[in-house]
């Protein structure tokens, strides 16, 4: 762990202590976690941050991404769903359902969320990216399988 970071935490964790526990400085500390890729902590953290602060939409979108990069794909998919009800045309957030869809192998999913933004969004560098790699892949679309596409080699762009 940085020092940096450790000492973010550690700021965190006091504040807490002190009784200061608001769904945003959850999310903070959830992002710590995550920056030091302590995915059960981020998890954990986050979870908390989502039952403060239920109608905040990064609450819901930053533990999307806890669970993604804890292959917890499913979940992941709840969270970012809930998050783009609350804020559906935030580009970070189709984004990921897309990169999510993909590593569930539901093809037809992500090739949707990202050619939406790409049309919405023309500027959206990650969605144009992504698009690419799914079109060269040489994959067939599928509704959905069990297994992660990442598993394959592919890395989409965040």
């Amino acid at each position: 762990m940085t020092g940096r970071k450790r000492d973010e935490i550690n700021e965190y964790l006091a504040a807490a202590r002190l009784g200061l526990v608001k769904w945003d400085l959850l999310l903070n500390l959830g992002l710590a976690y995550l920056g030091q890729n302590d995915e059960p902590r981020a998890i954990k953290t986050l979870q908390i941050a989502v039952l403060l602060g239920p109608n905040h939409p990064e609450a819901h979108f930053n533990l999307a991404i806890a669970y993604e990069k804890g292959n917890r794909l499913r979940e992941a998919l709840q969270e970012i769903i809930i998050s783009l009800h609350q804020a559906p045309e935030d580009p970070d957030e189709r984004n990921t359902k897309g990169i999510i869809c993909a590593e569930l192998r539901n093809l037809v999913c992500a090739r949707d969320e990202w050619a939406h933004l790409v049309q919405v969004t023309p500027n959206y560098a990650p969605a144009r990216v992504n698009l690419a790699i799914l079109s060269g892949s040489h994959m067939p679309l599928a509704a959905s399988t069990s297994s992660a596409l990442n598993s394959s080699g592919f890395e989409f762009a965040h």
